[in-house]
């Protein structure tokens, strides 16, 4: 093998699990070099002691530090536990590798991964006990960002943020300080998967909380997307457990990224032609395209209190009280609708996916770009702003095999059934056939 051109040595190397490369570095000299670049490559703190002496032998290394182009940095060893844990404090080697970061002069990318639970009993109201609160998160990120914005390293290749698990509400003491404006301007590629409080009590209210409304809506545009519009080429955002873009809204008609080659966006809800409208407005940048557990809104029954889901002169049901009135609304949107708009508005696509990570699992965030695209049952929902434990209802919720009821007249009670889309064969059809336009763009490209 290393008699092959490097370029080719790298590619094989690429290839081969952690273990193996620890074994193939002492084959012999020669494969030195190479092993140990590949190993040292991507450095993944984990919260503990002996995690904590690896990494800082690394960072005092003239040599191995230089090596490093990616630092994971996880805050927890179980992040994914639903568990309620007492609260704890930041340990202080975790303060020290956060701080450090800067200490890896080629760093090209840092993630950095919280526990998936989080509260904010001051806004929310909610009275849960958890290890990870607002106490842990705040002085988190602000370590990592002083790490990143270090003074004594400028990382010129720096350019690449993962946070998994950022709360929807984050203290101003971060968005407002110069580390984080610093290191924000230095950014192409963004990734963030946003978690919330939970309502454990009422598990409807989770969508209501005053911090995943202003999370979504206001925090999320204001201090990351709307700043960095000139600058992404890469941007997945997703939800944790709530679903989001219709409700909370974030309204991206007031975005545009015309740099914009890739873009993944999870838990991501659409019923608005404004939305599709939005995507193919990338059409000139756009290569890549991940639709992970977004699903269409087919209807959708609310009141006064989600006034963002109305449309301009959707009237009232009837007999609605005037204080409060509700609504019934009925969206056309299906799959077999969009998917051509994709083929003659992307002319650039070169990947595209509508598919569902594993959710359940909570892996779908990492695993975005090895989701296959297909035509799963749960890509047409329904809702129902006064049902629960969920607003959000999917096929399988439904009241018999043909759909949901919904009222449709205040007064009298009366129930419209309303049922999922039947259109399997259409949808699958549309995505072959944008698939297939793909493949030949692609082959095109190479001959």
């Amino acid at each position: 093998m290393f008699q092959l051109p490097l370029t080719l040595q790298q590619k094989c190397i690429e290839l081969l699990e952690f273990s193996s490369l620890k074994s193939l570095r002492l084959v012999s000299k020669a494969s030195l070099p190479i092993t140990t670049e590949a190993l040292f490559n991507v450095v993944v703190f984990h919260p503990s002691d002996e995690s904590a002496a690896k990494y800082s032998h690394i960072v005092e290394d003239s040599k191995l530090k230089k090596l490093v182009q990616k630092v994971i940095i996880n805050t927890d060893d179980d992040p994914d536990t639903e568990l309620e844990q007492p609260e704890k404090e930041v340990p202080d080697y975790l303060r020290a590798a956060l701080r450090h970061l800067g200490k890896f002069p080629n760093l090209k990318e840092a993630e950095l991964k919280f526990a998936f639970n989080c509260t904010q009993r001051e806004i929310n109201g909610t009275r849960r006990y958890i290890a990870e609160t607002v106490n842990f998160r705040t002085p988190v990120m602000q370590a990592f960002l002083d790490g990143l914005n270090h003074a004594e390293s400028p990382m010129s290749r720096f350019d690449s943020i993962t946070v998994k698990n950022l709360q929807d509400w984050t203290s101003s003491d971060v968005y407002d300080s110069e580390d984080f404006k610093n290191v924000r301007d230095k950014l192409t590629r963004l990734a963030l998967q946003m978690t919330s409080d939970i309502e454990e009590s009422s598990p409807e209210r989770t969508t209501n909380l005053p911090a995943f409304q202003q999370g979504i809506s206001d925090s999320l545009p204001r201090h990351w997307l709307t700043p960095l519009q000139s600058q992404l080429t890469h941007l997945t955002l997703y939800s944790a457990h709530s679903m989001w873009g219709l409700y909370p809204l974030c309204d991206f008609r007031k975005l545009q990224f015309p740099n914009l080659e890739s873009l993944a966006l999870g838990n991501y809800t659409i019923a608005r032609d404004w939305q599709i409208d939005w995507i193919l407005s990338h059409g000139p940048t756009l290569k890549e395209l991940i639709l992970d557990g977004c699903p269409i809104i087919t209807v959708l029954c609310f009141d006064n209190f989600e006034e963002d889901l109305r449309p301009p002169n959707l009237e009232p049901l009837p007999g609605s009280d005037p204080e409060s009135p509700c609504y019934l609304m009925h969206v056309d949107l299906r799959w077999h609708n969009v998917l051509p708009k994709f083929e003659s508005g992307l002319p650039n696509l070169e990947k595209f996916v509508l598919g569902c990570g594993d959710w359940d699992g909570q892996t779908m965030f990492e695993k975005r770009y090895d989701l296959k695209p297909e035509v799963f049952e749960s890509r047409y929902y329904m809702f129902d702003g006064g049902t629960g434990p969920s607003q959000w209802l999917e096929p399988s919720d439904a009241d018999d095999e043909e759909g949901i009821q919904f009222y449709t007249g205040v007064i009298d009670e009366e129930e419209t059934l309303f049922p999922f889309p039947d259109c399997h064969d259409q949808d699958a059809d549309a995505l072959r056939s944008l698939l297939g336009i793909i493949s030949r763009r692609s082959g095109a490209s190479t001959e």
